[in-house]
């Protein structure tokens, strides 16, 4: 017997599944790459690590390494966006 959360989660599950075989069959002449190896990946991870260590090193004021970080994130996406238009 399951509770009516457990059928919402296997219901919300089983939407997610079809999403994502909706998205592939979109773009059936594209391969899809694992998560790891993008570069939306590595420079979401990467810029934070990197201007976190130059704040703890006293390279970068710490408001304005947040200010950099915000910025060079949301101009990494917008360019990402636009290339993939």
């Amino acid at each position: 017997m399951t509770t009516a959360d457990e059928k919402a989660a296997a219901a919300g599950a089983a939407a997610g599944q079809a999403a994502a075989l909706a998205a592939v069959a979109l773009v059936p002449d594209k391969v899809l790459k694992p998560g790891w190896r993008t570069s939306e990946l590595w420079v979401t991870l990467g810029l934070p690590v990197l201007l976190q260590l130059l704040t703890l090193a006293s390279h970068v004021p710490g408001p304005w390494g947040a200010l950099a970080g915000a910025v060079g994130a949301g101009l990494y996406s917008l360019s990402r966006g636009l290339a993939k238009r």
